[in-house]
């Protein structure tokens, strides 16, 4: 949120020589951290895959500050808020580290990995968080509404 990530962009303004300043998901738009964790065509489908997952309709939000708030989901106990949020902060860290596998491994782009990565993240983040949560990975894949009901 406060553009510190090692960003080609922001690397080349600390003086490291950088081959391209590119995003190495989409190689369209300078690479910062808005772009490639939310706007980037990869991180669209991303977030398009959760949204569908969800079943839920969402403004898109261009600012890391304005999307992170949208997950927040009103009428529901702090606790279920909480691991909405930390949705939000497992499908950041996989789209992040998909970046680093491209730049540093040569992976290749998959937005169904980045997605499915995340919910497994999620998930085992939600097990050792709240010794409470009892559903099975399964049951968070597909229906991960019953599974945040089950939260609170």
């Amino acid at each position: 949120m406060l553009e510190k990530l090692p960003t080609r962009l922001n690397l080349e303004k600390r003086g490291v020589v950088v081959l391209s300043n590119l995003c190495p998901l989409y190689n369209k738009f300078e690479e910062i951290a808005q772009h490639v964790l939310i706007s980037c065509e990869v991180a669209q489908k991303v977030w398009d895959n959760c949204d569908r997952w969800f079943e839920i309709s969402y403004v898109k939000h261009q600012t890391i500050i304005n999307h992170f708030q949208r997950f927040s989901l009103s009428g529901f106990s702090k606790k279920v808020n909480l691991v909405w949020k930390g949705m939000w902060v497992a499908l950041v860290w996989e789209i992040w580290m998909h970046r680093n596998r491209i730049v540093f491994n040569s992976g290749v782009v998959d937005d169904v990995e980045i997605f499915t990565l995340a919910k497994l993240k999620a998930w085992s983040w939600n097990r050792f968080r709240w010794q409470m949560v009892h559903y099975f990975v399964s049951d968070w894949f597909l229906y991960p509404t019953l599974c945040l009901l089950d939260t609170s």
